[in-house]
């Protein structure tokens, strides 16, 4: 279920399924199927104990968690307990906060593995944060998501990869050297409001333009507002229009 929430997730943002899930329930806001049922497994968990022990189920419950029995369920409450301790006193508020607290931790784990070979560039959100404000549906909308998710249709997946970029035949041929560092871009971002753009992000970072850190402040990292992002999203569309145009030359 959760890979069919995520494959929905990506559609709905116009980025491609093979991103990752643990990033795409980031940049939307939303739990995995996965800990919904957890937690609301817990919760019932939580409250069959508080009730009185002559009660049926309570009867049920003890029986059922006793060394006597080997179930399902036994085995499904001890595996989640094991991920997310809770005690059975717990209020059902103290069991949503847990296991939102266990979730936002492993994804960003996930997300921090990821990023060593292919998630270099999502910023990192406070826990809580929720779905992403820009997020609408349109065009610079999926470009920034696309650009964060280093899935950006550069020709960088491709098979065989395009290693070298096809734009100034040059340099690497990934996000961050198209957004700040090739020259064959360098009309375009002398642009008077292309450059407004740059001028209104950049320099408030003290990053090369060679260092990851600097292209996830632009996607979001330094949480500038959602008009900020559109423009910043008609920026990269216009470079990523370029560079299709230079990978077309290459091809034909």
């Amino acid at each position: 279920m959760d890979s069919v929430q995520a494959n929905f997730c990506a559609d709905l943002m116009q980025v491609r399924r093979n991103s990752s899930h643990s990033a795409i329930f980031r940049e939307m806001g939303l739990s995995p199927v996965s800990i919904i049922a957890m937690r609301r497994k817990l919760l019932y968990w939580c409250r069959l104990h508080k009730l009185p022990e002559a009660t049926w189920a309570r009867k049920a419950l003890e029986e059922c968690f006793s060394d006597a029995w080997t179930s399902k369920y036994k085995t499904e409450i001890q595996a989640f307990l094991g991920k997310c301790p809770i005690d059975p006193s717990f209020k059902p508020s103290q069991v949503r906060n847990a296991v939102s607290k266990f979730s936002h931790q492993n994804e960003i784990q996930i997300i921090k593995m990821q990023r060593d070979h292919s998630l270099k560039y999502f910023p990192d959100y406070p826990s809580g944060m929720g779905r992403q404000s820009y997020i609408n549906y349109s065009e610079e909308s999926s470009i920034i998501s696309k650009f964060r998710l280093e899935n950006a249709e550069l020709g960088n997946r491709d098979h065989p990869p395009i290693l070298i970029c096809p734009s100034c035949n040059n340099g690497p041929n990934d996000e961050l050297h198209l957004v700040f560092s090739c020259p064959a871009m360098d009309n375009l971002r002398e642009e008077v409001w292309m450059q407004a753009v740059l001028d209104e992000a950049v320099p408030k970072h003290s990053f090369n333009k060679d260092d990851p850190m600097t292209l996830r402040a632009f996607l979001g990292g330094d949480l500038c507002s959602p008009e900020t992002l559109h423009k910043r999203g008609k920026f990269l569309r216009i470079l990523q229009q370029k560079h299709f145009e230079s990978i077309n030359k290459r091809v034909y």
